[in-house]
């Protein structure tokens, strides 16, 4: 009623297990469910057929900022403005904390513009790791290396909390891309269909990144003990 933010309006009620497994967020941004297919995205495919998938995951918005924001917090997107002016991160993170988890966090443009995880999800943490300023492929690549050199240098055996954004806000990617025809899908359509070859093109960059980045947890021993998550903050519309 006095126009504060009250949050949350309960403590967590969970316990840490004795040995508490890795948590790896994978997000893509604007992945679509309908666009992951074996000759395109083999590493999305293959570990998608051998994990859960939750058909039912949907995003509070279409735009990365509105789908973060209800990713890590819960809430609905209208929420979004009170927390950028607290600064408050998410009890997901404060309760990371409290059971001594290491944390890591790469973003493939940055955590500030669009996002705004900066002065939300991730306020007050040092040592972010941002692709600010590179090209859209880079950024990715630089995702991938930091958290490969992160994971093989940890001087430490705390669990760890990672989130590994990869970047897909940009649909045209120039000549980076691999050389795809066109699927037929939206073919009525000219514009949507050149679009879509391009996000089509950039899915699959994304792709080989996610498959390296899983290489990594694999070969610094963390897979038998890591829960992976690999989603969207949000669909593209064509």
């Amino acid at each position: 009623e006095d126009g504060e933010l009250r949050y949350p309006l309960a403590p967590l009620q969970c316990e840490a297990k004795a040995e508490p497994p890795n948590v790896l967020w994978i997000v893509i941004d604007g992945l679509r469910r309908d666009a992951p297919e074996p000759a395109l995205t083999p590493a999305l495919v293959a570990f998608r057929d051998q994990s859960l998938e939750f058909a039912d995951h949907w995003s509070a918005g279409n735009s990365s900022r509105m789908g973060a924001f209800a990713m890590f917090y819960g809430l609905p997107s209208t929420y979004f403005q009170s927390f950028y002016v607290a600064e408050r991160p998410p009890v997901l993170l404060d309760q990371f904390r409290s059971e001594g988890y290491e944390l890591f966090a790469a973003d493939a443009v940055g955590f500030g513009s669009p996002t705004q995880m900066d002065r939300t999800v991730f306020a007050g943490v040092s040592g972010l790791h941002s692709g600010a300023g590179l090209g859209r492929v880079e950024g990715n690549r630089k995702v991938t290396q930091d958290f490969a050199h992160w994971i093989f240098t940890r001087a430490t055996v705390k669990p760890f909390f990672a989130v590994l954004w990869y970047n897909h806000s940009d649909l045209d990617i120039g000549d980076a891309g691999p050389a795809l025809a066109p699927d037929g899908r939206y073919a009525a359509n000219p514009e949507a269909a050149a679009r879509w070859l391009r996000y089509r093109r950039g899915l699959a960059i994304i792709d080989g990144e996610v498959a390296k980045a899983l290489a990594a947890l694999e070969r610094a021993g963390g897979s038998d003990d890591t829960l992976v998550l690999v989603m969207g903050d949000h669909g593209f519309e064509f």
